[in-house]
């Protein structure tokens, strides 16, 4: 995310370079106009993506915890067990989903917050995936909610202990 916006910070000041440059040059009023509204949508871009970020770090010292690793391999281990067929990446994905959920609950954060921070997230993933094939995860609701409580519970007692 941080390249991202370094990347777009970038074009943003070569864009603004072209159209003073533009300006100076007294370019057609077409031109200006074109590169004008070119700069807008990178500054649109970059506002997007560093809305994005303020809410995926929001929460980032509750989820980068010590523990953090060592959850997500546990809830790869059960999921493995149900899932046989899953893929690396979907693997990962939905692990990482588990455990924002679990970490977040566990810590007191609303639902509505929550289901937040999974959908700007997985919305994330998704644009990086434009294009690749996907394969669909068959896991039940009864596994996602045993799953849930499980790693909820283990994850209230680790912050007890801190």
């Amino acid at each position: 995310m941080t390249e991202k916006l370094r990347e777009l910070n970038e074009k943003i000041i070569k864009k603004r370079n072209e159209l003073d440059s533009s300006i100076e040059n007294n370019k057609d009023g077409d031109v200006i106009y074109k590169i004008s509204v070119e700069l807008d949508d990178l500054i649109a871009e970059y506002i997007k993506y560093e809305n994005q970020k303020k809410i995926l770090d929001k929460y980032n010292d509750i989820l980068n915890n010590p523990y953090k690793r060592e959850i997500i391999n546990e809830i790869k281990k059960d999921v493995k067990k149900q899932a046989e067929n899953i893929s690396d990446f979907e693997l990962e994905c939905y692990c990482n989903n588990v455990y924002l959920y679990t970490c977040l609950k566990a810590n007191g954060i609303s639902n509505d917050e929550i289901a937040k921070q999974i959908l700007y997230r997985n919305n994330m993933v998704a644009e990086n995936l434009e294009g690749s094939e996907n394969s669909n995860i068959d896991i039940d609701l009864k596994f996602n909610t045993d799953i849930s409580n499980k790693y909820y519970k283990i994850i209230k007692e680790k912050l007890k202990q801190n």
